[in-house]
């Protein structure tokens, strides 16, 4: 159904941006150049990625709305433009975290503001669950398991813009 195939592209898409940060130059010093510019830029070039692989990523605001994360304004679903663009939206909250120290914070802070949005279906999608908490930090850092709040999951999801290698 449409819920599970916007999951699995969610899953490539996050899986396809980390491989590509790994193995191309130039994608890893943009994604470097973000994580110095912080959590916004790095949010936006996030959202282009997921749309790459036809799923429209939002952020809630302060007051539970749809944000753009690429225009950084309110989420305008009656265009018909998120229905023709993609095959599912999904809510996300990025994280830039510097130090490991910050990682507990970051993870609580996502969460509680992932947990301000409670509407399940817009512009004809349902919106998939799991919600997804996406830390950004310079090498790997070890992400908790899956979140069950209700009937809304979040999974936790780490880009690393300057990764080790998996040897180290």
């Amino acid at each position: 159904d449409a819920t599970e195939l916007a999951r699995s592209l969610v899953v490539r898409a996050f899986a396809h941006l980390q491989r590509t940060i790994v193995v191309d130059d130039v994608t890893r010093d943009l994604w470097q150049k973000k994580f110095e510019d912080g959590e916004t830029a790095c949010e936006a070039l996030g959202s282009c990625h997921l749309l790459m692989h036809g799923i429209w990523a939002f952020k809630t605001s302060a007051e539970g709305e749809r944000t753009d994360l690429i225009l950084g304004e309110p989420l305008d679903i009656t265009s018909g433009e998120l229905q023709r663009a993609s095959m599912g939206l999904i809510l996300t909250e990025w994280k830039v975290v510097r130090n490991v120290s910050e990682l507990p914070g970051k993870l609580e802070e996502a969460y509680q503001q992932a947990k301000r949005y409670r509407q399940g279906v817009l512009a004809g999608f349902e919106v998939a669950s799991p919600r997804y908490l996406v830390i950004v930090s310079e090498d790997h850092v070890e992400m908790p398991s899956p979140k069950q709040d209700g009937d809304v999951a979040y999974e936790y999801r780490n880009i690393a813009v300057s990764p080790s290698a998996p040897s180290k």
